[in-house]
């Protein structure tokens, strides 16, 4: 493994009189770990790992106008569903994506806002009118408003962490790596449901 790591380090960064990868680890001091021990499976640690995990959580911002307008428009509240930065929602299929906006059509009493990484008419259909779509949210300040309802997410570590952090349960739709541990400590902690993307149908 190190080798490889190696390899793809310096191919990377390619600093000048850089040491190896184990004489690093060796005249490691202090490691800050992303991770709390209130919402992750508890492990051992060494005495120099720190647990900084919801670092990233900072003071909510007022929403703009029009995205404040729609979130609080929902007559019974509204959802945030965003697949994070490596999962673009936009790359689905035009199976699933269809099987997501007739769900939000079947629920006429939430507005639904959707990080879309593609231009709106890159969907099969158009969205109804409690749909939102945009390349960018203000995750942080969304989760924070007491109008936001829920989470449609991948189970990202920091996702996670920041709709705990504002009490917003979580549809959980993992689709690599650690998501999938995070999303089924987040049912065990009764603050989620999972699902699986190739069993996405409009009924569950």
């Amino acid at each position: 493994l190190y080798p490889e790591l190696e390899k793809i380090t310096r191919e990377k960064y390619n600093f000048k009189d850089m040491p190896s990868l184990k004489e690093l680890e060796q005249k490691t001091k202090m490691l800050l770990l992303n991770a709390d021990n209130a919402i992750d499976y508890p492990e051992p640690i060494q005495p120099n790992m720190v647990l900084v995990g919801g670092l990233q959580i900072t003071e909510p911002k007022e929403l703009l106008n029009d995205l404040k307008s729609f979130v609080e428009r929902g007559e019974k509240g509204t959802v945030l569903m965003s697949l994070g930065t490596n999962i673009l929602s936009s790359t689905l299929g035009e199976d699933i994506l269809r099987k997501i906006l007739k769900t939000f059509e079947s629920l006429p009493d939430y507005n639904f806002i959707w990080k879309f990484e593609a231009e709106p008419h890159n969907l099969p259909v158009a969205p109804g009118k409690n749909v939102m779509v945009s390349k960018f949210l203000p995750q942080n300040d969304l989760l924070a408003h007491e109008n936001l309802k829920a989470f449609i997410t991948h189970a990202g570590g920091l996702s996670t962490q920041e709709s705990l952090w504002y009490g917003k349960p979580m549809v959980c739709i993992p689709f690599i790596a650690d998501q999938y541990r995070t999303a089924d400590k987040s049912v065990r902690m009764g603050v989620a449901v999972k699902m699986e993307i190739a069993k996405l149908e409009v009924d569950n």
